[in-house]
């Protein structure tokens, strides 16, 4: 009995799936490279809106509204375009692979950037810290060998009669 449900069942939907009908391009469909750029622009936008929102709105941007007009588009035409390239999985799967190539390109070109400013910033740090220290030194040194002079002339005539002693 629940054999012949399952064989019921499976006809069913086979039978139901057959009907699909693909969808055609729209009139003002945005192109495939056009359409990947937007994707990517909204990639950034909204990362840029989990990193600080509170700029965008300070700013007054809206980042939809920014990419529409930047694309000359609308919500329509975005929407209408988005549900095409959606209907065929594969190429739809392709044009997001692209877009995350890019933005791993533009991730691992940004961080090198990051790590050379980190590694000049450390290198100055070490270099400043060196020559503080051998400013230090220098004082020091400069400082042990005037310790080391007599100050006052009563030492010094002292110092030269014990020379004289020793000699004779």
């Amino acid at each position: 009995m629940k054999s012949s449900v399952y064989i019921l069942l499976v006809l069913f939907l086979l039978s139901s799936c057959q009907d699909i009908k693909p969808i055609e391009a729209p009139d003002d469909l945005i192109d495939r490279t056009t359409m990947e750029s937007i994707i990517y622009d909204i990639a950034i936008v909204n990362s840029a809106r989990g990193h600080n929102v509170q700029r965008l709105s300070q700013n007054g941007v809206s980042p939809e509204k920014y990419i529409f007009e930047k694309y000359n588009i609308d919500s329509l035409q975005f929407n209408s375009s988005t549900l095409y390239y959606a209907s065929d999985l594969e190429r739809y799967k392709e044009m997001y692979a692209t877009v995350e190539k890019r933005l791993v390109a533009e991730h691992t070109y940004y961080d090198s950037i990051a790590k050379e400013e980190k590694r000049i910033k450390d290198s100055i740090r070490t270099a400043t810290a060196q020559k503080i220290r051998k400013k230090k030194d220098s004082l020091k040194n400069k400082k042990e060998k005037k310790d080391s002079i007599p100050q006052n002339r009563d030492s010094i005539i002292k110092g030269i009669e014990s020379v004289i002693d020793s000699v004779q």
